[in-house]
């Protein structure tokens, strides 16, 4: 049987959008770490603040009164890390991430893995919309239950396209 794709092609990543993508993911897991741990904090400083002799609602202030500064602190935290530390991480992962179809396996390098997956263990493949024109995820599942996800594909829809026809041509 004659195939009518390449054999060896790269996927086109949008790599500011992959910044843009890694350094949120960083900055929703920064906020909600900062949170936790500034709620705990809160539940302490309020538990010291109220003592045995003070009105009932004392107690109950102070409390949403070190809630609101552990959240608004954690939304700081978040915002400062997402525009330093995030985007820098997210930048050297974006430089090093490739996606590749190498003859029945579609190759996935990240920071510190190198993955082959054959396309028979591809059980479908899911698009999710981003922000940006013409670029968006691509999502899919294996077989054994996993998930393959290559974020930030220009022309999504064509590539999910093209994978799908190699995939029924390389099984």
């Amino acid at each position: 049987m004659t195939t009518t794709t390449p054999h060896t092609f790269d996927i086109k990543i949008d790599r500011n959008e992959f910044i843009r993508v890694s350094a949120k993911e960083e900055v929703v897991t920064v906020r909600l770490i900062s949170t936790l741990i500034l709620f705990v904090g809160a539940l302490l400083v309020a538990g010291v603040l109220s003592d045995e002799t003070s009105k009932a609602w004392v107690p109950f202030a102070n409390l949403l009164g070190a809630i609101a500064t552990g959240v608004t602190l954690a939304w700081a935290t978040g915002t400062v890390y997402a525009s330093t530390i995030g985007y820098r991480r997210g930048s050297r992962r974006a430089d090093q991430f490739r996606a590749r179809v190498e003859g029945a396996f579609l190759r996935i390098i990240d920071l510190k893995s190198d993955r082959k997956i054959h396309f028979n263990q591809i059980v479908d493949y899911q698009i999710d919309e981003s922000d940006s024109p013409n670029v968006a995820t691509l999502s899919m599942n294996t077989s054994s239950g996993g998930r393959v996800i290559i974020p930030a594909v220009i022309n999504a829809l064509e590539t999910r396209d093209l994978l799908a026809e190699v995939d029924s041509e390389r099984e």
